[in-house]
């Protein structure tokens, strides 16, 4: 199975959950992109107390097919935003895939994720990110 090398590490202490891989895991049907949400939900829905998180996505690791960029939009409105924060997924990774996955969610009309170079600055935009939301729940 594709999937055996994707590697899910959930942080509990800042309800991150990094998705990469221990090899390249390139997505090319319909069913690999289910399997991968469905263990990307199962890791959120069991891991995270809040039962919210925050996603860290490596897209020099997990690559999915132009043919599916589209369902990899629209999938993230239906299913996978339940499980993370607004705003709270940050991508890195080769600038061709993030620009292949910007174009999936313009098709879609959806805004375009949060893509950064490297990862040290896709982290330190979930912190803020986490930091700023908790700042504001707590002004409420």
């Amino acid at each position: 199975m594709i999937l055996e090398n994707l590697v899910l590490e959930y942080d509990h202490d800042t309800n991150i959950l990094t998705i990469t891989g221990l090899d390249k895991v390139h997505i090319v049907t319909s069913d690999q992109l289910e399997a991968l949400y469905d263990m990307i939900e199962y890791c959120l829905e069991t891991q995270c107390a809040e039962k919210r998180g925050y996603a860290l996505v490596d897209m020099s690791k997990l690559t999915i097919d132009y043919e599916l960029v589209e369902d990899y939009a629209i999938h993230h409105q239906s299913s996978f935003y339940r499980w993370v924060y607004p705003e709270g997924i940050a991508r890195y990774g080769y600038a061709i895939t993030r620009l292949t996955i910007a174009d999936g969610y313009r098709r879609v009309g959806e805004e375009t994720p949060h893509f950064f170079p490297t990862r040290d600055e896709a982290v330190a935009y979930l912190r803020d990110l986490r930091q700023r939301q908790r700042s504001e729940s707590v002004q409420v």
